[in-house]
């Protein structure tokens, strides 16, 4: 049997240390990244390729930058001719004609345990919660945000003290960990996968104000340490 052919989707930095894991896995091919277009940034608002984009040229892989997601560019992901396609921060809604393009479906790994923290901002939110675990969740994509059953979840502990960026170092950690271990069995195996009934949601900014006014004072320190820090809330 061959490499399996990957597409990845995102434009979060934190997802470079498992694109480096995959890019070493002589199991898999990267076939294609697929990111959000260059964006006006910093003070002086220059137009950059976000680390996903350059990460995949320096390796001199195809990279596309749709603005939305149309039949045009379900083509393009189809001339990829990907096994599966492999979600991590991507910023889109995906497409159900786009999701089953894939021969084997797409993942999407989710920086929280769900159903908890569903939608944006997982990590910030079950910090600010007061929660004293979290992780990360592997899943299959279905047209519902975070909705799809699930593959795998690894937790980690969030201690007194962490901020936000604190429990993402750790969730990097397990991470890549899920990656090697459950992936592959996800990806080849529809019965590895497990419904699960959806609860709360951090979609969108009200989500967030729901959540954050059933938070404990110290809670809401942390948070407001974390965006001191210049943390960017997505």
């Amino acid at each position: 049997m061959g490499a399996l052919r990957i597409v990845f989707l995102g434009y979060d930095v934190i997802a470079l240390p498992l694109l480096d894991s995959l890019a070493t896995n002589p199991a898999v091919e990267l076939a294609g990244v697929f990111t959000q277009p260059d964006r006006a940034t910093g003070r002086g608002q220059k137009v950059q390729a976000n680390a996903i984009k350059e990460w995949a040229l320096a390796r001199a892989l195809p990279v596309l930058q749709p603005e939305k997601l149309t039949e045009e560019t379900r083509r393009q992901l189809a001339d990829l001719r990907p096994d599966v396609a492999l979600v991590m921060a991507y910023g889109h809604i995906l497409r159900d004609d786009f999701i089953a393009t894939p021969r084997l479906g797409t993942l999407n790994f989710h920086t929280s345990v769900l159903p908890k923290y569903r939608g944006a901002s997982p990590i910030q939110t079950a910090v600010a919660c007061g929660e004293r675990e979290t992780g990360v969740t592997l899943m299959r994509i279905v047209r519902r945000l975070d909705a799809g059953p699930i593959a795998d979840v690894e937790k980690v502990v969030v201690g007194p003290l962490d901020t936000a960026l604190d429990v993402r170092a750790k969730i990097l950690g397990v991470l890549l960990r899920d990656a090697r271990q459950n992936a592959g069995r996800a990806m080849s195996s529809g019965s590895y996968l497990r419904p699960y009934q959806c609860t709360r949601s951090t979609n969108g900014f009200g989500g967030h104000i729901e959540l954050l006014r059933a938070c404990q004072r110290e809670s809401l320190v942390r948070l407001e340490r974390d965006r001191r820090g210049g943390l960017r809330l997505f």
